[in-house]
């Protein structure tokens, strides 16, 4: 076969990863002496947290990789059962994981998990699927620079903490941001365009202070960056939100932000890494 591509090296190690969680074995995983893994920002032995345990189904995949950080982001969803969507003994968790590899062994595993589906979400976690537009190439004159895709992200991050102005913000027209499956730009029970979380009045406490900026994976032909931060509440932050370690997905083209897909955690931890 000749030697693996550093692609795809990593998406072997991202399909032995996932076939260790569907099958509640780590044998097969190349896993460095060093490994440290956490859920939600909680330091956890690895196979021991919320999604571990006996054999589970994957229902819904999205995998993520930049050979320039040796590092895979996955999102999905995760479920115990294989035949029902609910009942007594049926568990689903939006999951994402974000794995850092050094010469092909895993070093850091960063799990988001949730199972709390809020009220005004209209998609059930077995009705999730993945975005097809974060697989898709750009055409060349529609990519920009490494640099550019993350100063786009660090922008949005700004727009979230309202230290530049809801308007400044690289928008596509066509612009739609979905939030653990639920769509959340003009959509049922949510009002928002594409802007609205940012420059809407009715939307003033939905700020935070966005604390650990990382950037794992940039995509330059995709137009893809995934980002994961922890955002933290503010003396002017709504008081009935909590703080999150969210993972959210950006595909940008010609500079501007066409889809964002967010995956988090609610709740007092932080992401300690």
């Amino acid at each position: 076969m000749g030697n693996k591509s550093p692609k795809q090296t990593l998406l072997r190690i991202a399909l032995e990863y996932l076939e260790a969680i569907t099958s509640n074995d780590l044998s097969r995983l190349p896993l460095s002496p060093r490994v440290r893994s956490t859920e939600n920002g909680i330091e956890k032995e690895l196979g021991t947290g919320s999604i571990w345990g006996t054999p589970r189904r994957i229902s819904s995949r999205q995998t993520f990789v930049d050979p320039k950080t040796e590092s895979i982001v996955f999102f999905g969803v995760v479920t115990n059962t294989a035949t029902v969507h609910t009942g007594r003994s049926a568990q689903w968790w939006i999951y994402s994981v974000r794995l850092q590899t050094e010469h092909a062994l895993i070093t850091e595993v960063e799990e988001i998990v949730t199972d709390h589906i809020f009220a005004h979400y209209d998609k059930k976690p077995w009705e999730i699927t993945p975005n097809p537009a974060f697989r898709s190439m750009l055409p060349e004159d529609e990519q920009i620079s490494r640099d550019e895709l993350i100063s786009t992200v660090e922008c949005y991050w700004n727009a979230v903490e309202r230290s530049i102005d809801g308007y400044s913000l690289p928008f596509h027209p066509d612009s739609v941001r979905s939030e653990c499956g639920t769509i959340t730009t003009d959509a049922l029970n949510f009002p928002n365009s594409a802007r609205g979380d940012f420059v809407k009045t009715s939307n003033a406490g939905w700020r935070w202070d966005v604390l650990n900026r990382r950037f794992p994976i940039v995509d330059v032909e995709r137009g893809v960056v995934v980002s994961f931060a922890e955002l933290r509440m503010t003396e002017n932050t709504n008081p009935d939100f909590l703080p999150c370690i969210v993972a959210e997905a950006f595909k940008i083209e010609s500079g501007l932000i066409i889809d964002l897909n967010a995956i988090f955690y609610a709740g007092e931890n932080q992401a300690n890494w």
